[in-house]
This record gives C-alpha cells, sequence and structure tokens, in this order.
C-alpha cells in the first residue's frame, strides 16, 4: 500500500485536485470561515484520494498494457486497495454528512452509481468517458457547497472546476483525448 501511495497518491496531481475542488467550493460558497475552510479540504483530499485509487483499480487490466510498471499492475491483490478506498471514502462520506447532511452524500452516491455504471460499461478510451471521469470534481464541489441553494454562483464555480480538470488533463495526459474531437488530439 505504501509503494502504492508513493507513486499514486504523493504526487502533484491529488494536490491539484484537491485544491482545485477546495478553492471551488470556496468561491461557489462564497465567505467562509477557516474551520469551514479546513474541513472542504480534508473532505477534498477524501473524495480525490478515493476516487483515484477506484480509477487506478478499475483500470488495472487496461494498464497491463499500456503501464505494466504501475504497483496496482504488478500487485497480486487489490484487496487492501480496495479496502483502503472503500475506508476513505466511508469517513469522507461520514464527516460530509455530518457538516453538510443527505443531500451532500447523496450527490456522491448518485455520481458513484454513474461511475460504476461507466466503468462496468465502458470499452476504448474516449473523449466523452474521459469528460465523464473529469464529472467528479465539480460534483465534489457541490457536495461541499450543498446544502446551501445551488446559486449561479456555486454553479459557475463548478463549471468552472470542471473545465480547469479538463484543460489539466489535457495538459498532463498525453494519452488523454479530452478536448479531441473525432479520437485525434
Amino acid at each position: 500500500m505504501l509503494e502504492y501511495a508513493h507513486e499514486r497518491l504523493v504526487r502533484g496531481s491529488v494536490l491539484a485536485a484537491a485544491l482545485l475542488v477546495t478553492a471551488g467550493a470556496q468561491v461557489g460558497r462564497g465567505s467562509t470561515s477557516a474551520a469551514t475552510a479546513l474541513a472542504d479540504v480534508v473532505l477534498s483530499f477524501c473524495f480525490v484520494i478515493s476516487f483515484r485509487i477506484w480509477d487506478d483499480v478499475m483500470d488495472r487490466e487496461r494498464d497491463r498494457v499500456r503501464h505494466p510498471e504501475r504497483v496496482v499492475v504488478r500487485t497480486r491483490s487489490i484487496g487492501s486497495l480496495s479496502l483502503a478506498a472503500s475506508c476513505i471514502a466511508l469517513a469522507g462520506a461520514g464527516a460530509l454528512m455530518r457538516l453538510h447532511g443527505a443531500a451532500s452524500v447523496l450527490l456522491l452516491i448518485a455520481l458513484s452509481g454513474v461511475l460504476a455504471t461507466w466503468y462496468a460499461l465502458r470499452g476504448v478510451r474516449s473523449a466523452a468517458g474521459d469528460r465523464l471521469l473529469l464529472f467528479k470534481y465539480p460534483v465534489f464541489t457541490l457536495a461541499l457547497i450543498v446544502p446551501a441553494s445551488l446559486t449561479p454562483r456555486a454553479a459557475t464555480s463548478a463549471l468552472g472546476v470542471y473545465l480547469a480538470a479538463c484543460a489539466y488533463e489535457w495538459r498532463h495526459d498525453r494519452e488523454s483525448p479530452v478536448f479531441s474531437i473525432g479520437g485525434s488530439r
């Protein structure tokens, strides 16, 4: 687990994603306290890390060909990774429930259902698929803003988070077709 964490979690992209979600929630909510900002940071890391692990586990077979050097591919069992992702996600959901209520947790449950369906049905990597997977970041942002009403400010902030995530993906993942038209970059 430590080797996986070093390879996939102690990276600039995880930090950038968590800070992007945090900033999006702060902007979308408007004024906020230091305690709320700290909670947003912690919850953002919970969501980004648990979904990063889940994505790596779901990409394991594909990565056997494209990235055989990755720990998740070389390990015999993904049980500890799945358990870690579940524990982090449940801890985050519990804290989210306590801080923001059921609506926020239901939003994450809906996202999980959509992504689970996508993982089960997807074929080759596509621009639409990458865009769908990046949709998690604005959903995380909105989960941190809810139960505040979905204001134009919150929606605009979530849209900004989504566009920033797409731009980051395009810039940092040479294989990503996120901005492609017709499958080419």
